[in-house]
């Protein structure tokens, strides 16, 4: 018998759950806890602890109800850096609060965790120590807590905080002075280039433009360069990447981060990425930013990304009611979106989401089944989502293997991770009704077999060479070879008539017949306009008009003037970039086909 959880069994119909009270210790102390059990229905007070489980093989021990246990390195250091010195914390931690040799108990704990997370005060996150970041010996009861947050915690201003202002205003003196002095006297006043990182972040939270005006430590290339690569290595914690701390940022009220010594609200986060990405297309800050220096400059822009995507999530998910169907909180445009995040456990990929679908149209809720393997978890969420969305649109995302090779086609494996512009090509699938609204005959047969009705369009009697862009001359080579097979084929001839036909034929095929539409409000004359500067907020795509083509040629040719390319948006809204990244997004990891029909795939399609 389990001598800890024997004793402390959950009753799921209750919504019981067990809660660690981590006892208030020195940083050497050993970490002990108590464990316990309440319910979710008398409205406990509690935090949750949000980490990356690490390696089992690095484990530590903690005394758990008076016995010691092995947890892993990451969850020891996340405890010890949130214990008080003075008071128990009470917090629901995973690794803990679950027994995680129940497959019955992990199943009901995870359908629980929507509320978990939504009824905690706040939840505490364990980013890990950051190189120059860490906590030292003379230090280990100093934290340096950040307290600039957003007014509501959600989506609203900031209010700066007198101590944190002091505390920038100091490290920006320091900072002066460290390189005001000779090189052989400057290890006498040493800079923590992760404060400067924090201090930045302060800084864009507050609004300031970027600008070494307004935000000073921009003034020393030296250390400004050197404050942004320790940015960088906050964002490269491995908790960014993984697919469970999704639920666990968008759903609880407040959220506080933990980085070695530093603590600091998300809504300092968070604010700091939009204005930053704001800031840095707008007039009064774009030429200052472009003299940054690129690689600082792809540092900043990483962590306005992984940031966006996050609140951006969080935003929409609390703005959104649970009967209203968006992809942005469906199964399927959360799978689509999230792709790329990592989890241990493949079947996680999906069970991870499952709190924040919020539309299941008229079908059931999946719930986590860990006695599932990952092949069948797939197939099961493939069959939900044809019965939820009553189409076929999760078989348009891409359906290469990666560990599951024994997964049916049609079943794509999550683990995968696709092309870079996947989702931009999957997000315009809403312009298309090709089935005008028929619904789909779906019929599985067995665990291996889905047969549809379809219609016959043609034999592919062409492929041409993928699309790549890595190798510019091979890209180059790829679009001589499509272009050719477009204007010369004697199939195409018939179909399409005249050689005009056929070219527009092509241009739209290449870009999905469709342009991207970028929201200018907030990239006014003078700001960039280019790929990277465009956040996905901003950017949504459209069907092409019928004067399509005629218009490329006006911005793109131009008869080579001496003005050179027109890259002003038109009345449309599109320009040579839109038109261009457009074409980009629908192309990459793709090649050309012809039929037999004469109409103009995935790169596994060829002849026959």
């Amino acid at each position: 018998m389990d001598p800890i959880y024997a004793p402390l069994p959950l009753q799921a119909h209750l919504q019981q759950i067990r809660v660690v009270e981590l006892q208030p210790g020195q940083w050497d102390d050993r970490i002990d806890c108590r464990l316990t059990v309440t319910s979710l229905e008398v409205k406990p007070e509690f935090e949750a602890l949000s980490y990356v489980w690490g390696s089992t093989i690095d484990s530590e021990p903690i005394v758990l109800n008076g016995h010691e246990i092995k947890v892993s390195a990451s969850l020891t250091s996340a405890l010890r850096h949130v214990r008080s010195t003075e008071q128990p914390r009470v917090m629901w931690a995973d690794a803990i609060s679950i027994n995680q040799n129940s497959i019955q108990e992990r199943n009901e704990q995870v359908a629980l965790m929507k509320d978990i997370y939504l009824q905690c005060g706040r939840v505490l996150v364990w980013l890990g120590d950051v190189p120059g970041g860490e906590v030292q010996a003379g230090e280990r009861d100093v934290r340096c807590v950040w307290l600039t947050d957003r007014q509501n915690r959600i989506d609203s201003d900031v209010v700066a905080h007198e101590e944190d202002m002091a505390r920038t205003a100091a490290y920006e003196r320091a900072l002066k002075t460290h390189y005001s002095l000779p090189l052989a006297l400057r290890y006498t006043k040493p800079i923590d280039f992760v404060m400067g990182a924090y201090c930045l972040i302060n800084l864009l939270a507050q609004n300031k433009h970027v600008t070494s005006k307004e935000i000073p430590i921009f003034s020393e290339s030296r250390g400004r360069g050197k404050i942004i690569k320790a940015l960088n290595n906050i964002m490269k914690a491995a908790w960014w990447d993984r697919q469970w701390v999704v639920q666990e940022l968008v759903l609880p009220q407040e959220v506080i981060l933990y980085c070695g010594k530093y603590a600091a609200p998300w809504g300092m986060f968070a604010q700091a990425a939009k204005t930053y990405d704001l800031h840095r297309r707008l007039p009064c800050c774009a030429s200052h930013h472009a003299e940054i220096p690129r690689d600082e400059r792809a540092y900043m822009e990483e962590f306005a990304r992984k940031v966006n995507d996050l609140d951006d999530l969080r935003q929409i998910w609390r703005q959104t009611s649970e009967s209203r169907n968006t992809d942005e909180t469906s199964l399927l445009g959360l799978l689509w979106k999230f792709r790329n995040r990592k989890s241990t456990d493949d079947r996680d990929k999906v069970f991870a989401l499952l709190s924040l679908t919020k539309n299941w149209g008229k079908q059931s809720q999946i719930s986590a089944e860990y006695h599932w393997t990952p092949e069948m978890t797939y197939r099961t969420v493939v069959e939900k989502l044809i019965a939820v969305d009553e189409s076929l649109r999760v078989l348009m995302s891409h359906t290469e293997k990666k560990r599951l090779k024994t997964l049916p086609s049609w079943v794509p494996d999550w683990t995968y991770s696709p092309r870079k512009y996947e989702l931009e090509r999957l997000q315009r699938i809403p312009l298309y009704n090709a089935s005008n609204g028929v619904k789909p005959s779906v019929r599985f047969l067995g665990d291996k077999f889905l047969a549809l009705n379809g219609v016959f369009c043609g034999e592919v009697t062409a492929a041409e060479n993928v699309m790549g862009y890595s190798d510019s001359v091979k890209c180059q080579q790829a679009f001589q070879s499509w272009q050719k097979r477009a204007m010369e084929d004697p199939s195409l001839s018939g179909r399409y008539g005249t050689e005009t036909a056929r070219m527009d034929a092509y241009w739209r095929t290449i870009c999905m017949d469709t342009v991207q539409h970028i929201d200018h409000s907030n990239i006014q004359a003078g700001g960039e306009a280019d790929e990277a500067s465009v956040s996905s907020r901003e950017r949504t795509y459209r069907r092409a008009p019928v004067d399509y083509v005629d218009r490329c040629k006006a911005q793109w040719m131009g008869e080579h003037s001496a003005t050179g390319l027109n890259e002003a948006p038109d009345d449309t809204g599109y320009n040579l970039v839109t038109v261009d990244y457009a074409i980009v997004s629908a192309t990459m990891g793709c090649r050309l086909f012809v039929t037999s029909t004469g109409m103009t795939a995935p790169k596994d399609w060829n002849e026959g």
